[in-house]
């Protein structure tokens, strides 16, 4: 009996480490502009996006269609809410960080030129 005991707190406290460390070593962070974005989505928006990224966190990247590249370490998180879609822009800032560097909803078929622009000025002073 005694040694089931051990068993069940070893178990325990294993499930409790694995719990409290990442699945990998990705580490997300936002800008603030990035911030502003996403706090201000309805609850639905925010579970999606929570859903992708803490899909970014554990495989280090995203497929598509949640995921896509936009240009050299810029990518896009891809949402949709029905009807409207939305994109947070992301890039690696190291060989385990994820940086989130600005959010929009998406009105038009193709990605506003601005927006990418946008997030390459972000990226550009962010990681400087």
């Amino acid at each position: 009996m005694a040694k089931n005991k051990v068993k069940k707190a070893k178990a325990a406290k294993a499930a409790e480490t694995a719990a409290a460390e990442p699945a990998s070593g990705k580490r997300v962070e936002f800008t603030p502009d990035a911030w502003r974005f996403y706090t201000a989505q309805s609850e639905a928006v925010k579970s999606a996006f929570a859903d992708a990224l803490s899909k970014l966190e554990t495989d280090g990247r995203l497929a598509p269609p949640q995921g896509k590249p936009i240009a050299p370490n810029l990518y896009e998180i891809r949402v949709k809410v029905n009807p409207n879609q939305y994109r947070l822009f992301y890039c690696y800032f190291d060989p385990n960080g994820v940086l989130v560097l600005s959010g929009f909803v998406k009105k038009t078929q193709k990605t506003p030129q601005h927006e990418i622009d946008k997030a390459k000025r972000i990226r550009g002073e962010a990681l400087k």
